[in-house]
């Protein structure tokens, strides 16, 4: 699973500009979850860590989504100054 982060370059939009905006894919997830003792619990099958619980189906799923942004937000701020390389397992 990946998700793409792109730098836009600065564009008028209704009068504003935007410098430096970073806009992330919106990727479609799989969320599996499961009762346990009274909750809804749940991860995404795709992101390892992203866990929640909820009440209702409708409180995890937003769990799960806030869950899921932290996350980005704090890769993007680790990030900054990372470099990477694709690696081929086999």
């Amino acid at each position: 699973m990946r998700n793409s982060v792109t730098r836009m370059k600065p564009r008028k939009r209704g009068g504003d500009t935007q410098q430096g905006a970073i806009m992330l894919s919106k990727p479609t997830l799989t969320l599996e979850y499961w009762k346990d003792d009274g909750w809804l619990v749940g991860r995404l099958r795709e992101v390892p860590g992203v866990f929640s619980q909820g009440e209702t189906l409708e409180e995890l799923e937003g769990n799960i989504k806030e869950v899921y942004k932290l996350i980005l937000e704090d890769q993007l701020e680790i990030n900054q100054d990372t470099q990477t390389k694709q690696l081929v397992l086999t």
